[in-house]
């Protein structure tokens, strides 16, 4: 075969030496064996690449053409060598997928205290919390963090925080009981698995509170309620994420009497690698 580096490697001795003899003494094999390796060279070419002379070895023209592609193939195969004595020395980012508000409100503020346990960067996914079991499972992402736990022995998860979840309207409005949320206008986020349970224990459905539109997101909510003043719409948002535009009034936070609702937030990653989802679990935020 032409991809044969011992008859590469052994051509290329042949030219440097001008020999087959000092070839043969240089790489420490009998002369008829590189000879023999040198046929083999030109039967798989097709052509001859060296004439013997009394004064030595020439390159016939296609052994000019070979020895170029040779060249070429010896500096890449030394970049390879040098990258590859390297390669324990190269940190690869931590790959980290993280649901939208995560994402956006927990894990940029310790990117800095992951990247330091890790040893390494951090390349960071947004994907919604059903996503994250797959996503582990194909090594799409190293570590999870979304507000699900992933209850299978394949996994294994740790809480890391938890972060108040508030009704917010676009307008004022009292304290409301949660038969009152009935008759209010929502902006439901699809992707929310989270209080189609939550409100259970209250004797309602989430999913009979009115809703007027549908989105993916609780960014896409947040900007939503911002934009569209036609009605007083209602949707469930993190506080830390609608902060800023509660202090400046642009949204408004709406007490439920008798409800708090907090949500949990855990590191998941493979049952393998339990000691680093202790290790990031550990973060303080």
């Amino acid at each position: 075969m032409v991809g044969d580096f011992t008859k590469i490697s052994t051509f290329l001795e042949i030219v440097k030496q001008k020999s087959f003899s000092k070839a043969s003494k240089s790489l420490n094999i009998s002369q008829p064996a590189v000879t023999l390796q040198i046929k083999k060279l030109e039967s798989d070419l097709q052509t001859t690449l060296l004439v013997r002379k009394k004064n030595g070895v020439l390159l016939t023209k296609d052994g000019e053409k070979f020895l170029q592609l040779c060249t070429k193939l010896e500096d890449s195969l030394l970049k390879f060598e040098k990258q590859a004595r390297h390669i324990k020395e190269d940190k690869i980012p931590l790959a980290l997928a993280a649901c939208d508000v995560a994402a956006q409100t927990i894990v940029p503020k310790i990117l800095d205290k992951i990247a330091q346990i890790a040893g390494t960067g951090v390349d960071l996914r947004a994907i919604s919390p059903a996503e994250a079991r797959d996503w582990l499972l194909a090594r799409k992402c190293d570590y999870a963090i979304t507000s699900e736990e992933i209850d299978n022995s394949l996994f294994c998860y740790k809480k890391l925080c938890e972060y108040e979840v508030v009704l917010i309207s676009n307008r004022p409005c009292d304290t409301l009981s949660v038969n009152d949320l009935l008759e209010r206008k929502f902006i439901k986020d699809k992707r929310n698995a989270f209080l189609r349970h939550f409100f259970d224990r209250y004797g309602a459905s989430y999913e009979d509170f009115p809703a007027t539109y549908y989105l993916e997101g609780a960014l896409a909510l947040k900007d939503a309620l911002l934009y569209n003043g036609a009605e007083a719409y209602f949707a469930f948002l993190p506080r830390n994420l609608v902060e800023g535009e509660i202090t400046v009034k642009k949204l408004f936070v709406v007490p439920i009497k008798n409800v708090k609702i907090v949500k949990k937030v855990y590191v998941i990653g493979l049952s393998e690698n339990k000691a680093m989802v202790d290790k990031l679990a550990a973060i303080e935020i």
